[in-house]
């Protein structure tokens, strides 16, 4: 079940409750800002990943222009050509390595905060979850205590009568 609609619920049962501690509402408040402040940081998160794939992109294209740029110079004589392609290939393989490692760093990294956040939506959703089974076992007890002082004074009113 989705935390805002459970988020919801809670909201419309510390609303419509006879009886609530204080702190109630200012805890749902609380809640509500601290998951906002949690889509925000997942952005973040997203923004910050494809910055670093960016950056990656934007580092590999420059060793490969290197590349380039080196292999056209040095090709005056076949002995330099071939060294020529030789470091252009160790220079772009080298390339290649640095962007799949700063993107499996990114992924990583990605992968941590996104575990973390996980742990605090798992407990959020459990004390969501018990609110809400709290608040139920209030509404029932009062319904059954409502109950048993009405079945009390019909009792009362009969065994009167009958005297």
């Amino acid at each position: 079940m989705d935390i805002i609609i459970l988020l919801d619920k809670l909201d419309s049962e510390a609303k419509t409750a006879k009886r609530l501690p204080g702190t109630v509402m200012p805890l749902i408040k609380q809640l509500r800002a601290a998951l906002d402040e949690k889509a925000h940081s997942d952005e973040k998160l997203e923004l910050d990943r494809q910055r670093e794939a960016t950056r990656a992109r934007e580092q590999a294209e420059r060793l490969l222009t290197q590349a380039r740029e080196q292999m056209e110079k040095l090709t005056d004589d076949q002995d330099v050509i071939v060294l020529a392609k030789a470091r252009a290939e160790q220079i772009e393989s080298e390339a290649v390595d640095a962007a799949e490692g700063i993107r499996k760093g990114a992924d990583e990294y990605a992968f941590e905060v996104l575990c973390q956040l996980e742990q605090e939506l798992t407990r959020s959703l459990s004390v969501i979850t018990n609110g809400l089974r709290t608040l139920q076992d209030r509404r029932d007890g009062a319904a059954a205590e409502a109950d048993a002082t009405e079945t009390n004074y019909e009792d009362t009113e009969i065994s009167g009568k009958q005297e």
